[in-house]
């Protein structure tokens, strides 16, 4: 699979936007006592910078285990949400 088609699908799982929701909170809730509209938006880039490098992560692991993946009924692939959070996990592990 090319690596476009895996970060698209990566970036529509439930764990990927799930992280991506915590971690936009977490950006707004930082700078949610700081009136200066610039920085709330530098904090949602910090933010959305994070999660990219974290999707490239796991698509670099998706491409060593193509156990993430597997097909449904009408032939598609679908990806295996279990693993995709455990690699998630791992790697939000490593970083901290």
């Amino acid at each position: 699979m090319k690596d476009l088609l895996i970060k698209h699908q990566l970036e529509e799982c439930h764990p990927i936007r799930e992280y991506k929701a915590q971690m936009i909170l977490k950006a707004m809730t930082a700078t949610a006592t700081m009136s200066e509209p610039k920085a709330k938006l530098e904090a949602l880039r910090q933010a959305n910078q994070r999660t990219n490098a974290v999707i490239e992560k796991v698509v670099d692991q998706v491409k060593k285990d193509r156990t993430v993946f597997c097909r449904e009924q009408c032939g598609l692939y679908q990806l295996r949400e279990q693993k995709v959070n455990r690699i998630l996990s791992e790697l939000i592990s490593e970083s901290k």
